[in-house]
């Protein structure tokens, strides 16, 4: 493992209807959450390091050690939205 990276990769498709994937166990370093259109292309993507989860924790103590993986985290309001990067589909080279 080059860097001492953990990286937890989450997919969830267009199909997954309540928008909900698994908890974050373990240790980990950085999260990758990949949505899915109708296409099975990517829509969104999100990254959110463990280091900026942490401070979300400290703002706002509502936040799971073991959080709940969702496709609202994407949003503007969301998790990842408000702490780390959401990079939609238009964005990708």
């Amino acid at each position: 493992m080059e860097g001492g990276a953990r990286i937890q990769v989450k997919v969830i498709s267009h199909e997954n209807k309540r928008g909900r994937s698994t908890r974050l166990k373990g240790r980990w370093s950085e999260l990758l959450l990949i949505e899915l259109g109708p296409d099975y292309r990517q829509s969104r993507i999100g990254h959110l390091r463990a280091k900026d989860y942490a401070k979300a924790r400290r703002k706002d103590k509502r936040f799971s050690g073991t959080p709940l993986v969702r496709r609202s985290m994407l949003g503007n309001k969301g998790l990842i939205g408000r702490y780390g990067k959401v990079t939609h589909a238009e964005e990708l080279p």
